[in-house]
């Protein structure tokens, strides 16, 4: 069906949920659109991350789309610990999957519009994000483009609203945190 770059989903895998309740979450999409474009995508609701394969390596006729394949983050966490730099994403006759030597069933579900976070204007006003979440962003976005460890992405801020992260062709959304205080006699708690 098509060939995928190994370091793309080692990149999209670590922004999927991990045992949510919303089953569908626990995935990597990949999303083949009307005209041919291929994304992966990946969100656990914090935050997403969104890449575009440019140039697919179809290793039959193209699919067209729109088509939503729902991977299971634990087959896709399982594939990409070979050493191959490409695997294979092939249909079974039984009506599963192959990633490289992995066999899998396809997540029944819908994944949720990620676009709707997407900011179409970032005001570059600063925001209070989970750190842990902006190093993961940034890590994938190295992974994925397969830069040195050192490079660092640049926080687009948008003030309370959601920031991106990018590169050429991959870019991850990040939600902000937002405290809520408390005022018990003269402290301060977080609730």
């Amino acid at each position: 069906m098509i060939t995928i770059v190994t370091k793309h989903l080692k990149a999209a895998v670590t922004h999927s949920a991990v045992k949510d309740v919303r089953y569908y979450l626990n995935t990597v999409c990949l999303r083949i659109t009307a005209d041919s474009r291929v994304f992966l995508m990946a969100t656990d609701g914090h935050r997403a991350f969104i890449g575009r394969i440019d140039a697919p390596l179809w290793s039959a006729d193209p699919v067209i789309g729109p088509v939503d394949l729902l991977i299971p983050a634990d087959s896709v966490k399982a594939a990409v610990k070979t050493k191959d730099e490409l695997l294979r994403l092939d249909a079974l006759p039984d009506g599963r999957y192959m990633l490289g030597n992995t066999v899998f069933a396809a997540v029944d579900g819908e994944f949720p519009d990620i676009s709707r976070v997407v900011p179409d204007t970032l005001s570059g006003d600063a925001g209070q994000f989970n750190p842990v979440y902006l190093d993961d962003a940034n890590q994938s976005l190295i992974t994925w483009h397969g830069n040195k460890k050192h490079d660092n992405y640049l926080l687009q801020n948008n003030g309370n609203s959601s920031a991106v992260m990018a590169g050429d062709s991959a870019f991850v959304v990040v939600m902000p945190m937002i405290a809520r205080l408390l005022l018990t006699g003269s402290t301060f708690k977080s609730e």
